[in-house]
């Protein structure tokens, strides 16, 4: 309902919560509903609930009642705010069983010229004239204690024990919910756009074709605009880099708010690509904070200097100097199955298995961890290569086991056609044939997998629990890294070489190609003498996709241009 929205849009910080509910006709009413505990909680009453004592409850509005006595004066009062000029019914809402005899007289008062009442309330709101109004669970029955007219989109309406005199020891009154309606929106040339909004934002309220207009060129009309809440005069709303239009039409992100899935970048630089270009245009997904699935957000990814579009990969030699990537599954030492915030490794989703995770870690392990899921649910992980090099790789897996008695045969499985591997992990990836691997601080047994040929840049390599029969109560699998290699000249990465180099027929720009790897930023560096290379061309350069990067860079811009001598180097960042 175009009217309802733009009413809540008005309620304040720190106002209280207001529902909008609708009676059984269709007509809206706008409900605050009093605390479960005499305070502002889940739902609230303007300020708390009784000036004096509060105790019982029984199943009325959210399944709570109020009442107060032991001679202290009981008061408690609801604030509506940002409510159109209109008049409206008052109706006030409580339970009771007729149980106590010594239920007294309520007295309501409000502003506005509210006509005070005073309600007998010994057989509940559902014994006097009212409406019936549903909280989404259950009918509830409110009784209408007067009207009021409202001019200046606020009222409060108060109930007391003023009626048997402030205080009485021997009475109690009760109190739920106030609901305030039929809600009226004024709409003056029934355009859609209520009158206050016409009148806040400058429009004409008595023109019905302004609501097509769009002012400020954003993609919505001006009634589109009051229907997502946003500002006709103002094209990015929440000051994002995205046009109000393309995020409602196009992007399907939130207008108001500038970051939508609340990874730490602004919605206008999460150009969804896939390529990750600077900050100002990440590739990545905006309604998905870790839109590489690696376990770790965006934000934090773009901070750190990391492909926030592709699971990170760590090079690793053997002792011969082979290069090797792998992949981790991180570290988890909160326990709750995910990799750890920030930290190096990755399982796709950032989780582990898919099924029953349970904590155990082990100290002989790639970043010390280790994983291993049960409990009757099938378990699966999978790591996920992206932009490599056409060619041949060896595949292989890490998991360190300290024997137990039920540790199962585990499947590995990879795409591009690789080899279906069931391998027995009951003494550790060291008793198979592998290659040994260090991550800077151990030495780790990595078991061969099998050969793999990739041809479009993708690798996938998952392990399941399916030779014992998805989700045995009664075994294991552990998971920990997955390597391939050797990157080679042929297969991959291979020692970065400048493969081609060309002077312009001015001698103002070079144009440099090189050897790389889809989503690596390399920098371009030179020298005078191979002794210093302090010169800076370029330091954030975004690889291209397939093998090579070609670049051209502006020597005259730099001021080296004319050099009888320049030696370039490529480096990886």
């Amino acid at each position: 309902m175009r009217g309802v929205a733009y009413f809540l849009a008005l309620i304040g910080p720190g106002a209280a919560e207001i529902v909008q509910v609708d009676d059984t006709t269709g007509d809206t009413f706008l409900v605050i509903d009093a605390s479960a505990d005499g305070s502002a909680d889940a739902n609230y009453s303007e300020p708390g609930m009784f000036g004096g004592s509060d105790t019982g409850q029984f199943n009325s509005w959210n399944g709570d009642r109020r009442w107060g006595n032991d001679g202290a004066a009981t008061s408690a009062s609801w604030a509506f705010s940002g409510v159109p000029e209109g008049t409206y019914d008052i109706y006030a809402s409580w339970k009771n069983d007729e149980q106590f005899a010594n239920v007294s007289i309520a007295h309501y008062s409000g502003t506005d010229g509210f006509v005070a009442a005073d309600i007998d309330q010994s057989g509940g709101a559902a014994a006097l004239p009212g409406i019936i109004l549903n909280d989404g669970a259950s009918d509830i029955n409110f009784a209408r204690v007067g009207q009021v007219t409202i001019a200046d989109d606020t009222f409060t309406v108060s109930v007391d024990d003023s009626a048997t005199g402030n205080g009485d020891a021997a009475s109690f009154i009760f109190a739920d919910a106030i609901a305030l309606g039929p809600v009226i929106i004024l709409d003056a040339d029934a355009d859609g756009m209520p009158d206050t909004f016409e009148d806040e934002f400058g429009l004409n309220k008595g023109d019905p074709s302004d609501a097509d207009d769009d002012g400020d060129l954003d993609g919505l009309t001006n009634l589109e605009e009051y229907e997502a809440g946003t500002d006709p005069t103002n094209d990015d709303s929440d000051e994002d880099g995205s046009l109000d239009g393309e995020e409602v039409k196009d992007n399907d992100t939130d207008p108001n708010n500038e970051d939508t899935d609340g990874d730490g970048l602004k919605d206008g630089v999460e150009s969804d690509t896939g390529i990750f270009v600077d900050e100002n245009d990440t590739g990545t997904d905006p309604k998905n904070p870790d839109s590489d699935s690696d376990g770790t957000n965006d934000g934090d990814e773009v901070a750190n200097s990391t492909d926030p579009n592709g699971a990170e990969f760590l090079e690793v030699t053997d002792g011969e100097g082979n290069v090797y990537l792998v992949i981790d599954n991180g570290i988890d030492s909160n326990g709750d199955g995910m990799a750890d915030e920030g930290g190096f490794g990755y399982s796709e989703g950032g989780i582990l298995f898919e099924g029953q995770d349970t904590t155990t870690v082990f100290d002989d392990s790639w970043d010390n961890d280790r994983r291993w899921g049960s409990s009757g649910s099938e378990t699966t992980a999978t790591w996920s290569f992206t932009g490599l090099a056409s060619g041949t790789y060896s595949v292989y897996a890490s998991w360190k086991n300290i024997p137990q008695g039920n540790v199962s045969t585990a499947k590995y499985s990879m795409s591009d056609g690789g080899p279906e591997v069931e391998l027995d992990q009951s003494t550790g990836a060291e008793s198979h044939p592998g290659i040994l691997l260090n991550d800077g601080t151990n030495d780790i047994n990595f078991a061969l997998l099998g050969e793999v040929g990739v041809s479009d840049g993708n690798l996938d390599v998952t392990v399941d629990d399916s030779i014992t029969g998805p989700g045995d109560i009664n075994t294991f699998i552990f998971a920990d890294a997955i390597a391939i290699g050797p990157i080679n000249a042929l297969g991959g990465l291979g020692e970065l070489t400048i493969t081609e180099i060309s002077l312009s027929e001015d001698g103002n720009s070079v144009t440099l190609t090189w050897n790389s790897r889809a989503s690596q930023t390399y920098a371009v560096v030179f020298s005078f003498d191979v002794l210093d290379w302090s010169g800076d061309l370029n330091d954030s350069v975004s690889a291209d996709e397939g093998d090579t990067t070609t670049r051209t860079f502006d020597l005259q811009g730099a001021g080296i241009s004319g050099r009888d001598q320049i030696f370039f180097r490529i480096e990886k960042r």
